[in-house]
């Protein structure tokens, strides 16, 4: 912070009056400044008050600086928090992707083992049983999908979600004549 101060110099009282001595022992009379002396003053003090109104100006520009530099380091301060919390998260998430790998490293191993016990991948094939079950006597009005009428007959037979194990359902085709 800027202070301005204004020092107002007085006379001497010795010299404040009428008469001073000189040096050379002349006295001289001095009821005011001498000319040259109320020049520099006027001068001086305009000098002071321009100084003093861009001082003003110096000093409320500061004020708002220094409120702007506030508002500043508290962003900054959020912004750290923030950094700081998305560090701790990126260190927790390096972790858990880590310890993911390692089980994924495991599976795989598990598996490309599995895999070579049982021979290639393409020769390795599930069992399929592939019976094939004629179901008759269903009305023809009953206005079911075919899965629906799967379900019920699983129901009726107390296989309860059984349907999921049928691979395929296909329309009765009669091969020949009936009663041949």
């Amino acid at each position: 912070m800027v202070i301005i101060v204004r020092r107002v110099y007085q006379l001497d009282p010795a010299i404040d009056g009428t008469v001073q001595k000189m040096s050379n022992n002349e006295t001289l009379a001095w009821n005011s400044p001498p000319a040259w002396f109320v020049e520099y003053t006027k001068k001086f003090e305009e000098h002071t008050n321009k100084f003093e109104g861009h001082a003003e100006g110096v000093i409320e520009l500061r004020g708002v600086i220094e409120t702007e530099f506030a508002v500043l380091n508290e962003r900054i301060t959020i912004i750290e928090s923030r950094l700081d919390a998305q560090e701790d998260v990126s260190e927790s998430n390096t972790a858990e992707i880590a310890d993911l790998r390692k089980i994924c490293n495991a599976v795989n191993d598990r598996l490309e083992r599995g895999l070579e016990a049982f021979g290639s991948a393409s020769a390795w094939a599930p069992p399929v049983d592939e019976c094939e079950v004629l179901v008759t006597g269903i009305p023809q009005a009953v206005q079911l999908s075919e899965e629906q009428i799967l379900d019920k007959i699983f129901v009726a037979l107390g296989l309860i979600s059984f349907s999921r194990f049928v691979t395929y359902i296909r329309p009765w085709i009669q091969r020949g004549p009936p009663g041949s």
